[in-house]
């Protein structure tokens, strides 16, 4: 959608000052000169906002200053009008200064972020470490976190809104009529499907004012940290959500530019720290309604290929997918936690299975990031009844609505049989994996630890190796010295069974 006339003058003059020509959006232009950026809020009208007048275009400014003054404030610096001089000529007002009446036009100063810090290029570039996608996912954490929640008892209803006015804004483009009705008619019935559970969300303290546009292109890297900005400011009910539907466009997004197995990353890393497994089987009417949002907004650029991909995705999200139980035991060193995150994005529709590490669960519950080394207090056989307790709880929490794996020694009886009888009586399937290598491998493993969420030694390993181990009968051994670390085995185990294995 290109600059209104009306504005063309504005934006040669940004241009101008700038020597860029703009990045643009179906909603925005953004001038960028060597120290400086300009954002002007193009003169539009849309389904979902109005941004035709100038005092409208200044109130969403100042809005956008304020909300990203949290997570960015050395970016974001001044709201400035272009008023015409006396001689005729265009120019801005000076940093702090009050605006005039009367405005050609009003842009937001920002400092320039490079190009190649910004997410989606990053992510165009090729492969985004895991230290880089997990410190991504703490951020995002520590940001929802401190949120103020916010009551809503008529969430689902307001999904249903969502749905209908997503339905309208695709309608007006050129998508394909007949997939947007079976779209539609999906996710009417995803919510009706989940009412109490959506309801719940609405009534325990998961909807916040949340950045609401949380894509890979509003993260940055400042200072060498992910930085979360250009948070959506035009409409408060649309950014005032579930905090998992808030993270669903992250995924959603990581999905379509890097795969599933970035996205099931951040997905697991998120539950890791917050516990939060109930937003499970809320996500696919979560991810699907981020992907027709993406794809209606997409098709206003008329690039069609791209957008049916998109339609696509948002029905794949809503489609069923059989799920199982996993569990992955085995002494400190054996590969558990290597193979579970393998595995973990091959279940079903992205972000894929949800990965129970006992390791990062004792660490939530201690009050710590995964990788916190914790003291011997926490190493009591109590607490390892409530680890596993909580584990548990949630598998509960996630409704058994995506496949779960769970990564721990699994040395209790109790709990191996409990995690069996859970699979039982939610009639799906249960896969046992118990990994064994040679105890001088083991060592070799758990001594090259660095960062992990295992705080086990090669003092501790040594004692578990002289304890006796019953392994359970119905558990397939897996030798993880083979070249793959038993990974071929494992998947030709699992897709033997009734799974989506991608």
């Amino acid at each position: 959608m290109p600059i209104p006339e009306p504005q063309s003058e504005a934006a040669a003059f940004l241009q101008e000052l700038t020597g860029a020509h703009p990045i643009e959006t179906h909603i925005s232009a953004v001038f960028c000169g060597n120290r400086h950026a300009f954002k002007l809020k193009k003169a539009v009208m849309l389904p979902y906002l109005d941004f035709s007048d100038p005092v409208q275009r200044l109130h969403s400014l100042r809005m956008e200053l304020i909300l990203n003054k949290t997570t960015a404030p050395e970016i974001y610096q001044h709201v400035k009008a272009i008023y015409r001089t006396p001689s005729g000529k265009l120019a801005l007002t000076e940093d702090g200064q009050n605006l005039p009446a009367q405005a050609v036009d009003y842009v937001l100063q920002m400092a320039r972020i490079p190009e190649n810090d910004l997410f989606d290029n990053i992510a165009a570039q090729g492969p985004v470490t895991t230290e880089l996608l997990k410190a991504l996912a703490d951020t995002v954490f520590f940001f929802h976190a401190g949120l103020a929640p916010i009551i809503k008892k008529d969430w689902p209803n307001e999904l249903l809104r969502l749905i209908d006015g997503n339905r309208i804004a695709a309608g007006h483009t050129r998508l394909d009529s007949k997939m947007l009705t079976q779209w539609y008619e999906l996710a009417v019935g995803a919510v009706h499907a989940r009412w109490a559970d959506f309801a719940a969300r609405g009534e325990g303290g998961f909807i916040r004012r949340t950045h609401g546009d949380l894509h890979l292109g509003n993260i940055c890297l400042w200072k060498s940290k992910p930085t979360l900005f250009d948070a959506l400011e035009f409409d408060e009910k649309l950014a005032t959500i579930d905090t998992a539907y808030d993270l669903a466009f992250l995924l959603m997004d990581l999905n379509q530019r890097l795969g599933s197995a970035t996205a099931n990353l951040v997905f697991n890393r998120i539950i890791a720290r917050n516990g939060d497994a109930a937003m499970v089987p809320l996500l696919p009417l979560y991810l699907s309604l981020r992907a027709i949002i993406r794809a209606h907004v997409t098709a206003l650029s008329g690039d069609l290929s791209v957008t049916n991909v998109l339609l696509g995705s948002a029905i794949k999200y809503l489609q069923p997918n059989p799920v199982a139980l996993i569990a992955i035991g085995g002494l400190p060193g054996s590969g558990k936690s290597t193979l579970a995150y393998r595995l973990a994005p091959r279940f079903g529709s992205s972000p894929g299975g949800l990965v129970l590490r006992h390791d990062e669960i004792r660490k939530q519950l201690a009050g710590f990031a995964p990788e916190r080394k914790l003291d011997p207090s926490f190493y009591t056989p109590e607490m390892n009844d409530r680890v596993e307790r909580r584990s548990l709880d949630l598998m509960k929490a996630s409704d058994f609505s995506r496949t779960i794996i769970v990564d721990a020694t699994c040395r209790n009886p109790l709990f191996q049989q409990a995690i069996e009888d859970a699979a039982r009586a939610h009639k799906i399937a249960f896969f046992g994996f118990w990994l064994t290598a040679p105890s001088a491998a083991l060592e070799e493993r758990v001594g090259a630890r660095k960062a992990d969420a295992s705080d086990a030694d090669v003092t501790l390993l040594r004692s578990m190796l002289a304890a006796a181990q019953a392994v359970p009968a119905e558990w397939r051994l897996i030798d993880t010295t083979q070249n793959d670390g038993g990974f071929t085995e494992m998947m030709s185990v699992l897709s033997t069974s009734k799974l989506q294995v991608n």
